[in-house]
């Protein structure tokens, strides 16, 4: 288990067939009324098919996305073994707390994002 949230979770898994390592984000139903959850899942689509469709080397690659039996959103995305964001800028306060982040590692972080 990698992480969790109010929305789900995510996992570490390997792809069988291919022997990859990848994260898969499992998004729990909302327990909305029916037109909200399909809106949600109209716009979480939405999201998936421009990250298909992207060839930006800054975005994490998106391998497929499937619904399971119990109406979860599985999604299946690049695993990223530094963590998350958050991880990072830990790690890099940790190893040098009294000096700041140094701005060129703060620099390529907000042009990644952005």
């Amino acid at each position: 288990d990698l992480g969790e949230g109010a929305g789900g979770s995510v996992n570490r898994c390997i792809d069988r067939r291919t022997g990859k390592i990848m994260a898969v984000k499992r998004i729990k139903p909302d327990h909305g009324s029916s037109e909200e959850m399909k809106m949600k899942k109209m716009e979480i689509r939405k999201e998936l098919v421009a990250l298909l469709d992207s060839d930006c080397p800054d975005l994490i690659t998106l391998y497929g996305a499937y619904m399971d039996s119990d109406d979860c959103m599985n999604i299946c995305l690049e695993f990223m073994d530094m963590g998350s964001l958050l991880d990072v800028v830990e790690a890099a306060k940790s190893s040098s707390p009294n000096n700041p982040i140094p701005e060129s590692i703060l620099r390529h972080i907000v042009m990644s994002v952005l």
